[in-house]
């Protein structure tokens, strides 16, 4: 059901912690099921130097955010802008559709952040 790469991603998450000096912080929900994702972010240059994330929810948003925020990590907040969730979908091997919700949540977390 879920790839090699999800599934190590959400049973040993990396970046999985509140981080207090945070420069930006963005938070989405997911309703239908109560799913809640925060994701910190650590700037300098316009370029993210550290990434980590807190969720509430499934193991396939617990791997979204541990692989997103890997990803993250020395990146421009422009390139971090231009991530789709095509890209982040395959990153993670594919999910299956009724658990894509863990990429939008991603998404609109990470813009909640560089937008704050």
């Amino acid at each position: 059901m879920y790839s090699s790469t999800a599934w190590q991603h959400a049973t040993k998450p990396q970046h999985r912690y509140e981080m207090s000096d945070a420069d930006a912080v963005g938070h989405s929900r997911y309703p239908p099921c109560g799913d809640s994702f925060t994701i910190y972010l650590k700037l300098a240059d316009e370029t993210i130097q550290k990434a980590s994330f807190q969720a509430k929810s499934c193991g396939p948003v617990v791997a979204m955010g541990s692989l997103g925020c890997g990803l993250l990590v020395g990146i421009s907040v422009d390139q971090a802008r231009k991530l789709s969730a095509f890209e982040l979908d395959a990153e993670l091997g594919g999910l299956p559709i009724s658990k894509r919700h863990a990429i939008l949540m991603f998404l609109d977390a990470l813009n909640r952040a560089l937008n704050s």
